[in-house]
């Protein structure tokens, strides 16, 4: 596993070597962040559920302002921002964040705006973590107005799921297949 593109591309990340994990695969990293393209230039990059870091580094590779890494277990995106920091020890380390602990608890202590938010609970869906995680964490992000004005909200799932975020806060979702990997994005209305 790899950084896909921008500053730290070929960067080899850290990651548990069983098939019970289950990175985003990088055609999927880089595609997502394409689609973002110049929201997350200059932006804070939030990744919920974050397991080896590999989404926010990539958006961190590619010109995010910082990124905040979320997760009950950060073994491996501790491991893997170490790198980036002896890749590039020039990076002010104030802009990555690793948090340990329970998403819905660690959102409602964050208190700056995100230009994308990234949700990627453990799935199959079978997971009790995913109910508890997947609908509850989107909602989080609302409740807790951490989405920046015109942010995304990013949300890997499998193909079996769909999710549909309140229309008042959103004006357009984006729904791309990935084989059994489904990517949705919800655009934050402009404020008025």
């Amino acid at each position: 596993m790899r950084i896909v593109s921008g500053r730290y591309k070929g960067l080899g990340l850290a990651y548990p070597k069983n098939r019970d994990f289950r990175p985003t695969q990088e055609k999927v990293r880089a595609a997502i962040l394409n689609s973002l393209g110049a929201r997350v230039q200059g932006a804070w990059f939030l990744d919920l559920c974050c397991g080896t870091g590999a989404m926010g580094i990539e958006a961190l590779s590619r010109g995010a302002a910082g990124v905040v890494l979320v997760d009950t277990d950060v073994t491996f995106a501790k491991q893997n921002v170490a790198k980036v920091l002896a890749f590039d020890p020039e990076l002010d380390v104030s802009c990555i964040q690793v948090i340990r602990g329970d998403v819905l608890r660690v959102l409602t202590r964050l208190d700056r705006p995100f230009g994308a938010v990234f949700s990627d609970p453990p799935w199959p869906i079978a997971t009790p973590f995913y109910d508890h995680l997947f609908g509850p964490s989107l909602l989080g992000v609302l409740a807790n107005d951490i989405l920046a004005p015109e942010g995304v909200l990013v949300c890997e799932h499998p193909k079996s799921l769909s999710f549909s975020p309140p229309d008042s806060v959103f004006e357009s979702s984006k729904t791309t297949r990935y084989g059994d990997t489904m990517v949705s994005m919800f655009h934050r209305k402009p404020s008025r």
